[in-house]
């Protein structure tokens, strides 16, 4: 059991350096053909499943398609505008996108630093 966790770590590790978004045992290289626009600002993302399995016959790796939805990226107030079909941000539903919002992890530019939003402020 420690060698199939030994290997897991092998081949997250391995995607993690070829620039694949891990999401729990699923790769989802940064490719834009494995990308589907889905609406509303969500991208529909193609990669891998992957599992080590023991049977009678040896060690076994499995992969699988899997499927992911990410947002589009870019500017926060961009995918609002998307997400609820509007003109401008003044059309934007703010209720609304507090609820939309509320957990979602982002990157900043130039310094790429992640953060989740906990919340939005009624200050301007």
């Amino acid at each position: 059991m420690e060698a199939l966790r030994v290997l897991d770590i092998i081949l997250r590790q391995h995607a993690t350096k070829q620039g694949c978004l891990l999401v729990r045992q699923s790769f989802f290289h940064n490719d834009v053909k494995n990308f589907a626009d889905v609406g509303g600002g969500v991208l529909r993302c193609r990669g891998f499943h992957s599992s080590f399995r023991t049977s009678q016959g040896g060690l076994s790796l499995n992969i699988d398609v899997s499927t992911t939805m990410i947002i589009q990226p870019g500017p926060v107030v961009d995918f609002l505008i998307a997400n609820q079909n509007v003109k401008d941000p003044y059309s934007v539903d703010w209720a609304k996108a507090k609820r939309t919002l509320k957990n979602l992890r982002v990157k900043t530019s130039p310094t790429n630093t992640e953060y989740k939003i906990t919340g939005l402020s009624e200050k301007p």
